[in-house]
């Protein structure tokens, strides 16, 4: 008989099942679940599956499954309700607030962007999707426009001898064309950009670029409640302090 789920090597789902036995979760005998949707309205099961070797089978804990299969139900957030794209947005909030005061504590700046791509760019954009992902939707459209933020930042860089820190909003026009807003942070240490500098190096449509305060954060990051199509990228570790 085939089983519904996804095979599991014993040793990973032995340490799914610990972390589920250290909350609020529920064993019956055959089936774990593990309660982690966080307050999503519509969570979605994902169900896994596994059995120990016998050379095993006292392991905890395992000792008390004998030697037949066992399941995990694992309720996950569906990233698409209110409340899962409320808890995105007030994720990325403070991990953007905090980039922004660890800039002004240190003495450096950070830019608010905003970018779009020009009629020509566009055509361009959706002719480079098609042909790499096979569709021209929001999300392989994004992909395209974020290899050329990438390249922007790369470019950036070099110009200005300088690092940097970001994270960048993808928010859909009316029309359904991705458009960029942006956080641009210098970090300490290295030389500061200026204004000219910036727009200098996006050549693919019209840019808006100011200083930022704190509360421009907000701005920044309420599309990512607002659309679920929203997408957003980030240096890593963004919202840690730790230089790229």
């Amino acid at each position: 008989m085939k089983r519904q789920g996804q095979p599991l090597d014993y040793l990973k789902f032995s340490s799914l099942i610990s972390k589920a036995l250290d909350g609020r979760n529920t064993f019956d005998g055959e089936r774990f679940i593990w309660h982690a949707a966080d307050g999503c309205e519509c969570p979605v099961d994902r169900v896994f599956y596994s059995a120990p070797p016998r050379l095993y089978i006292d392991e905890w804990p395992y000792q008390y499954m004998g030697h037949s299969v066992r399941y995990l139900t694992i309720e996950v957030p569906c990233r698409k309700c209110g409340s899962c794209l409320a808890a995105r947005a007030k994720l990325w909030r403070s991990r953007a607030y905090y980039e922004v005061r660890h800039a002004q504590d240190a003495g450096v700046r950070t830019w608010w962007c905003t970018f779009t791509l020009a009629p020509e760019h566009r055509v361009r954009a959706h002719i480079r999707a098609s042909r790499r992902y096979g569709n021209e939707d929001f999300s392989s459209l994004t992909k395209i426009i974020y290899s050329d933020f990438q390249l922007f930042l790369k470019r950036l860089r070099k110009r200005c001898k300088t690092r940097l820190r970001y994270v960048c909003v993808f928010e859909a026009h009316k029309d359904g064309f991705p458009h960029i807003h942006s956080l641009i942070h210098e970090v300490p240490g290295f030389p500061s950009m200026g204004k000219r500098d910036v727009q200098g190096e996006w050549p693919y449509g019209h840019s808006c670029v100011k200083l930022s305060q704190p509360e421009i954060v907000t701005y920044v990051t309420k599309y990512l409640a607002k659309d679920m199509r929203a997408r957003v990228r980030a240096s890593i570790r963004y919202g840690h302090g730790l230089a790229p």
